[in-house]
C-alpha cells in the first residue's frame, strides 16, 4: 500500500478512506465494478491525496473505460511519481487502447523502479513491438534482473526465440489444476501476442480467445485479449 503520511498519526477520515478502499478492492474482485468505483469515490473524497485509492483505474480499465482509467493513473502518479504500479497499470491501459508509443514510456518507467518485475518487462517488450520498434535487445537486458515466477521465464524465452509456442504450453501443465488454469491462460495471451507480431491474425483471434475462456477475469491477460478480440474484429 502507497500511505503518504505516518501510520501512527492517520486521521479517522484517513483510517475511514483506508476502509472504503480495501472495500472497493473486494467488489473489484467480485467483478461488481461500479459499487467498487462508489468506494474508491468515497475513499477518494474523504482522503484526496490517498494515492492508492485512485487504482479506481483498474475498476475502469475492467470496464473497458481506458480514458478513465488513464485519468486515474494520472492523478496517482501526480502524488507519487515513483508509483510503479500506477506506471505499469497506466501502461497497460495505453496498451489496451492500442496507444503503442505512450505506453512504452510507461512500462519503461515501471522497469526502472521496479526493474525484478516480470510482468512489467514482458509488457514493456510487447509495447515496442507493437509500435515497430526494436524490442528484443531490452528484453534479454531485463531478463537478466528479473525476478521470475510461474511461466514468466518461459514468456520471455518465447519473445527472445529460445522456446517454442508448445513448450509454453507444455510448462503450464502442473499438478494444481486451478495453477495450471491460470498458467494456460497466460501461454494462450502471450502465444497470440506472438502470432499477431508474426502477423498471424486468424491464429491471433483463436489464441485470445482460449485466453479469454480460461482466464480469470481479474488477469491483466484476460483485459488484454478482450481489448485485442476487439480490435481484431
Amino acid at each position: 500500500m502507497i500511505y503518504l503520511g505516518h501510520p501512527g498519526r492517520r486521521s479517522l477520515r484517513e483510517n475511514l478512506a483506508i476502509t472504503y478502499n480495501n472495500r472497493g478492492n473486494a467488489y473489484r474482485n467480485k467483478r461488481e465494478y461500479d459499487r467498487a468505483i462508489q468506494d474508491y469515490n468515497e475513499a477518494i473524497r474523504l482522503n484526496p491525496n490517498y494515492a492508492t485509492a485512485y487504482n479506481r483505474g483498474i475498476a475502469y480499465r475492467s470496464k473497458r473505460e481506458y480514458d478513465r482509467a488513464i485519468q486515474d493513473y494520472n492523478e496517482a502518479i501526480r502524488l507519487n511519481p515513483n508509483y510503479a504500479i500506477a506506471h505499469g497499470g497506466r501502461g497497460r491501459a495505453r496498451f489496451y487502447a492500442a496507444r503503442f508509443p505512450a505506453a512504452q514510456e510507461d512500462l519503461a518507467k515501471a522497469v526502472e523502479l521496479l526493474s525484478s518485475y516480470p510482468y512489467d518487462a514482458i509488457w514493456l517488450y510487447l509495447a515496442r513491438a507493437r509500435a515497430g520498434a526494436d524490442a528484443k535487445t531490452e528484453l534479454a537486458k531485463n531478463a537478466e534482473r528479473l525476478k521470475f515466477e510461474g511461466i514468466t521465464e518461459k514468456i520471455v524465452s518465447l519473445f527472445l526465440g529460445k522456446t517454442t509456442p508448445a513448450d509454453l504450453l507444455s510448462a503450464a501443465k502442473v499438478a494444481d489444476p486451478k495453477k495450471q488454469k491460470d498458467n494456460v491462460c497466460e501461454a494462450y495471451f502471450y502465444i497470440g501476442q506472438q502470432a499477431l507480431l508474426l502477423g498471424n491474425r486468424t491464429e491471433a483471434i483463436k489464441l485470445f480467445r482460449a485466453a479469454v475462456e480460461n482466464c480469470e477475469v481479474t488477469f491483466i491477460e484476460y483485459a488484454g485479449a478482450q481489448a485485442e478480440l476487439t480490435r481484431l474484429k
